[in-house]
């Protein structure tokens, strides 16, 4: 996500940003950002250059969301819009020609103009509205957003979340080509027991129709939930404590590419957990770096605040690499690294605003730039004299740091040149 400096600000308006990243996220100190009536040309999203933006993510100042306020026509990558709980009113065109396949409005109370998101082809998540405040042609969008909320485990208002169940029970025939399109909601229908068997057995038998295999594996498997007790297959045997997760497990939980020596670069983490274990093999194969924005957000799951929640992960020695932006924008609180670690590149920490401490274990020789920038809550960074480089921008944005290192070593000069307390160990 970008950090606060990176928004070029013109007259108080964010008129467009100085990095080139997928997930953008306004100003929260700015009152105003160009969203009213009046300012139909103050933000375009022709004026970032290069990636597509992915994410945008609105400031709680925002309380209109005017027509044509922001030009979509640049972002045609755009996945996830999120609107504060400030807002108060969207109006009419307000999303004209904006491409993205989630809307998220965290607001209370709403007032949406006709035809705002009717025609869009999108999910909307909305916690803290009951289903009430949308138009007919928009329910089910919002069904398939409470969905994508019910799976993640987040909360919601004990009457919303009934009225949305209650709908779903209600309609449960007339929602089944939404089922087949939107996993989610075929997890509420057979997570909550709605579907009976007769009706399971139609959904499977359209599932399979559409060639659409894993709604067809989610209904079988509640099919047999169904069934009597004797009829029910054995539970597979135990595994072992402490025998770990199989290969096959392994390579369903990331993604790899094999090095020029062999060894294995993690290119993304496919999972849900929140305390990951980076494996050091999977089968045969060394695993010796974790590559770019692997730990970027999960498919199809709306991003709002952070790329991707994470509580804990374990880097086990033998690592040599984390690469560009490999936890960038991540909840991660705490970091220790492995002694095997020789490089740090662009971005990697960026903007994780929970972390606090971090500890470079001697044997690490580069620190990229911008590698721990926007991690506004870091006070402490341990920098051995093995470091030999430090990119200029790599504690950018970190107004809390002091930095520990040896007297005389790179890390001391690199303190005295960007004004950043130093301590000599």
């Amino acid at each position: 996500m970008l950090p606060y400096q990176s928004a070029i600000i013109e007259d108080g308006i964010v008129t467009g940003f100085r990095e080139l990243h997928s997930d953008v996220v306004f100003p929260e100190d700015i009152g105003k950002v160009g969203l009213g009536p009046n300012d139909l040309e103050a933000f375009s999203c022709r004026h970032v250059k290069g990636p597509k933006i992915r994410t945008l993510v609105l400031p709680e100042s925002v309380t209109l969301f005017g027509c044509y306020d922001i030009k979509f026509d640049g972002c045609r990558g755009l996945e996830t819009l999120v609107f504060p709980v400030s807002l108060s009113t969207l109006n009419y065109s307000a999303l004209f020609r904006c491409t993205a396949s989630t809307i998220v409005l965290l607001s209370r109370e709403l007032t949406m103009r006709d035809g705002t998101i009717d025609s869009m082809d999108c999910l909307v998540v909305a916690p803290n509205l009951p289903l009430s405040a949308f138009r007919p042609a928009a329910k089910e969008k919002a069904v398939a957003g409470f969905a994508q909320w019910y799976c993640s485990g987040a909360e919601m208002p004990e009457r919303y979340r009934t009225d949305y169940l209650n709908y779903v029970r209600r309609q449960r025939k007339r929602l089944f080509g939404l089922a087949l399109k939107a996993p989610d909601v075929l997890t509420v229908m057979t997570g909550e027991g709605i579907l009976q068997r007769n009706e399971a057995e139609e959904l499977l038998a359209q599932a399979e129709q559409q060639g659409r295999g894993e709604a067809a594996d989610t209904i079988r498997a509640y099919l047999e939930r169904l069934a009597p007790s004797a009829e029910r297959k054995k539970p597979a045997a135990k595994r072992p404590a402490g025998s770990g997760p199989t290969a096959a497990e392994l390579k369903a939980l990331w993604s790899t590419k094999v090095r020029s020596n062999g060894a294995l670069t993690l290119t993304r983490y496919k999972g849900n957990e929140r305390n990951v274990v980076v494996p050091a093999k999977i089968g045969r194969a060394v695993v010796t770096a974790i590559g770019e924005e692997c730990f970027d957000a999960p498919r199809g799951q709306m991003v709002w605040k952070f790329r991707r929640e994470l509580d804990s992960v374990v880097i086990p020695e033998g690592i040599v690499e984390i690469g560009p932006h490999a936890f960038s924008a991540t909840s991660l609180p705490a970091l220790e690294l492995p002694h095997s670690l020789r490089y740090i590149g662009f971005g990697a920490f960026a903007n994780c605003i929970r972390l606090t401490k971090v500890e470079i274990p001697d044997g690490l020789e580069i620190v990229e730039t911008t590698a721990f920038s926007g991690c506004t809550s870091l006070t402490r960074v341990t920098i051995p004299a093995s470091v030999t480089q430090i990119g200029d921008r790599a504690f950018q944005d970190c107004p809390k740091l002091t930095i520990h290192a040896p007297a005389g070593s790179c890390a001391e000069q690199y303190a005295k040149d960007h004004n950043i307390p130093f301590q000599a160990l």
